[in-house]
C-alpha cells in the first residue's frame, strides 16, 4: 500500500507509518464515549495506555465496546503499537482524553494518541515511540497549526503523570528524547543502534572537546567535554561517536579520547 497519508481526517487504511501498518476501517460514530463535536486540531496530546504488555488491538476494541455499551466515557483518536496504528476517531472529531473538561483546550483542540507500553522489551518500546513520532510529523503536515511546541504530554493539561514511560525514563527514553526524535524524523530518519554494536566508554584526554549535533565539524556545537570526562558511546560514524542519552557526537580519534 505504501506510506499512509491523511485524507478527510483519516489515515490511509493498510498504509504504513514508521514500523506500523494502519488500521482505519472502523471509525467510531457518536456514542457514549464520542460526543460528536467538531475538533479543529491545534495540539497533539501524548499518552501511555496505563497497563504494560497489553497489545494495541485490545485498546482499540475496548474503545469500540465502551462507545457502544456505555461503560466508559474516555476516548482517543489513535492507539500506537510497535507494529500497528489503530485509528478510532476522525481527527476532526472531539475525543474525551485530556481530562480538562467539556470545554478544555486539551479535549476540544488536541488529537489524543495513546501509546502501548512494554515492561521488558526495549526494542518494541522504541518502535512504539518511533511510530508515534512519525505520526506526529504526518499530523503536523496535515494540520499546520500543530507545531512541535504544540506536541504536549497529558500532564500539560491536568498534571496527570502521563505519558508515564517518558516521564519516568523507562529504557532511558524520556520526553526530551522523544521531542528530539520528532525533530530528527522531520529530516532523515534516524537509524537505531543495531544489536551488533557494543557500547563502550571513552575518557577525554585533551583539555576540551566539542560536542556537536551530528557527526562532523560542519554540525553545530551543542556542548563541551573537559579533560577526564568519561562518556558512553552508543554509535559510530565516520570517526565520530554518538553519546548516550542523545547528548550529541564527539570526535573519537585517539588524539582526543581513549577507551576505558
Amino acid at each position: 500500500m505504501g506510506a499512509a497519508t491523511i485524507k478527510n481526517h483519516v489515515l490511509t487504511h493498510n498504509g504504513t507509518v514508521g514500523h506500523a501498518t494502519v488500521v482505519s476501517n472502523r471509525l467510531e460514530p457518536k456514542g457514549y464515549a464520542v460526543p460528536g463535536l467538531t475538533l479543529n486540531p491545534t495540539y497533539i496530546t501524548i499518552h501511555n495506555v496505563g497497563d504494560d504488555d497489553v497489545p494495541g488491538i485490545n485498546w482499540y476494541n475496548a474503545l469500540h465496546n465502551a462507545n457502544a455499551e456505555g461503560w466508559r466515557t474516555a476516548s482517543w483518536h489513535v492507539t500506537v503499537d510497535y507494529n500497528k496504528i489503530y485509528q478510532s476517531l476522525r481527527f476532526n472529531t472531539v475525543a474525551w482524553h485530556a481530562g480538562d473538561g467539556k470545554n478544555g483546550t486539551g479535549n476540544r483542540h488536541s488529537i489524543g494518541i495513546e501509546n502501548c507500553q512494554y515492561s521488558k522489551d526495549k526494542e518494541k518500546q522504541r518502535q512504539v515511540w518511533e511510530n508515534c513520532a512519525e505520526l506526529c510529523i504526518l499530523m503536523m503536515k496535515a494540520y499546520p497549526k500543530i507545531t512541535k511546541d504544540h506536541i504536549v504530554q497529558h500532564y500539560y493539561w491536568t498534571k496527570k503523570d502521563c505519558p508515564y514511560l517518558l516521564r519516568h525514563k523507562r529504557f532511558n527514553y524520556d520526553w526530551t528524547w522523544f521531542k528530539k526524535l520528532v525533530t530528527d524524523k522531520q529530516g532523515n530518519v534516524v537509524k537505531p543502534v543495531t544489536s551488533e554494536f557494543k557500547p563502550y566508554v571513552v575518557r577525554v584526554i585533551v583539555d576540551t572537546l566539542n560536542i556537536r549535533k551530528g557527526p562532523g565539524v560542519s554540525n553545530e556545537k551543542c556542548g563541551m567535554l573537559i579533560k577526564g570526562d568519561a562518556y558512553t558511546i552508543i554509535e559510530e560514524k565516520d570517526g565520530w561517536g554518538k553519546l548516550k542519552f542523545e547528548l550529541g557526537w564527539i570526535n573519537i580519534s585517539p588524539k582526543y579520547v581513549q577507551k576505558v
